[in-house]
């Protein structure tokens, strides 16, 4: 008779867990239908009754305290991956320049802050790549640098114009002054007269050349 009765209520307690269930998709549905916001409104429901079963299985257990214990120290493995730093304008360079700004307004006013060196000096390692006794590979000589071919003209261009016409000609190499070169290969970039007055009447304007016939022949 035991068994029987227990066997009776397990059956309807299932019972009424299927009735029960079904049920509340019914009502789920419904308010889902419901205007404006009911798939919102079935959310929120949702997540009162989710924190309410919560708050209840917190009284059950004696109210336990929400405070965490501190998660201990962990060395780093090596070979782990380390978080990247986090620069203010992208890089190390450019956030170091912006700081700098910062703690010393008067670095911008210097008029000592814009240093160009002198032709010679920035020259001279190219010059001594192009002397064959240096013995240097041609895979090392600052001519395949493209930083320092680009500085370098501009430095030319701005103190030894002679130099930097002579790029046209010979390339970065000839633009280096030719003090600096030894004799040999100082021949090779040295323009000769001849070469001097076909570039200078090739250069000579039109209207001048027109001038200088009509005053012959006066």
């Amino acid at each position: 008779m035991r068994q029987t009765r227990l066997l009776r209520l397990s059956s309807f307690c299932l019972f009424q867990k299927e009735e029960i269930r079904s049920h509340e998709e019914h009502v789920n549905k419904l308010l889902e239908m419901t205007p404006p916001q009911g798939k919102d409104f079935l959310h929120m429901v949702e997540h009162i009754l989710e924190r309410e079963k919560n708050w209840l299985w917190w009284k059950r257990d004696g109210c336990p305290p929400f405070e965490k214990q501190p998660i201990e120290n962990k060395t780093v493995q090596d070979g782990g991956k380390k978080r990247r730093p986090r620069w203010r304008l992208g890089n190390k360079e450019l956030s170091q320049l912006w700081k700098w700004a910062d703690q010393n307004p008067n670095a911008l006013t210097d008029p000592q802050r814009v240093r160009t060196p002198a032709i010679t000096d920035y020259w001279k390692p190219l010059a001594e790549d192009m002397d064959p006794s240096a013995g240097i590979d041609a895979e090392y000589h600052h001519k395949n640098n493209r930083v320092y071919c680009w500085k370098g003209l501009r430095i030319s261009a701005r103190q030894d114009l002679d130099g930097f016409s002579r790029f046209t000609d010979h390339g970065i190499e000839g633009v280096v002054p030719l003090d600096l070169l030894p004799p040999d290969v100082r021949s090779k970039y040295q323009a000769k007269p001849s070469d001097r007055s076909k570039r200078a009447k090739k250069d000579e304007p039109k209207g001048a050349s027109h001038q200088v016939e009509d005053s012959q022949r006066e």
